[in-house]
């Protein structure tokens, strides 16, 4: 656990490189799953994520491997905020990883960058990334709804509490977070 996390700007070379991510075991999270696979699929990919100029993706690697991708969605300069984006291999997660590269991430995103405060969103049903969250100091301000990026069948009876079935679409209940500098700085 002591290789030094890297983290720097995305490039197609990166996206080739995921697409040997592993694949969620909890089917509610087989969304977060990369899924490109061919070379074309992969351009696509990294072409409809980066083609916005209100976002910047990166990677981080240990020892030359990736093994997450972040993303700064939305960003607005003038207020100093965006929407994070998180991916961790998932042959990587429970391992301590996502701490370290938030943590590295947020002092590049606060002090190199110099926001002054993200957001994100968290579905209710992924514990994991909440406590992560939560341990770094984000705060709750907020609880919706989103579209559930999945299928019914991948909804467990136990999980039905985290969603809403409404008209024939699913929503999963989620919290919106945010940290600012000085929560950060802390």
């Amino acid at each position: 656990m002591n290789e030094d996390i890297k983290i720097r700007k995305m490039n197609i070379k990166d996206v080739l490189s995921m697409r040997s991510f592993g694949n969620n075991k909890n089917p509610l999270l087989i969304s977060y799953d990369f899924w490109p696979r061919s070379f074309t699929e992969c351009g696509y990919w990294y072409l409809k994520k980066t083609e916005k100029k209100d976002r910047r993706y990166f990677v981080a690697s240990i020892k030359g491997k990736i093994i997450a991708y972040l993303s700064s969605k939305d960003i607005d300069m003038e207020e100093g905020t965006s929407v994070l984006g998180l991916v961790l291999d998932p042959n990587f997660q429970s391992c301590g990883y996502g701490k370290r590269i938030m943590e590295k991430f947020l002092a590049m995103y606060f002090d190199d960058y110099g926001f002054d405060e993200m957001t994100l969103t968290v579905d209710m049903f992924n514990e994991r990334a909440f406590r992560l969250y939560k341990s770094l100091g984000f705060k709750v301000v907020g609880r919706g709804y989103q579209i559930f990026d999945g299928e019914r069948w991948q909804i467990s009876k136990g999980d039905e509490k985290f969603f809403v079935f409404k008209k024939g679409r699913i929503l999963s209940k989620m919290r919106k977070m945010k940290i600012s500098y000085e929560d950060f700085s802390l």
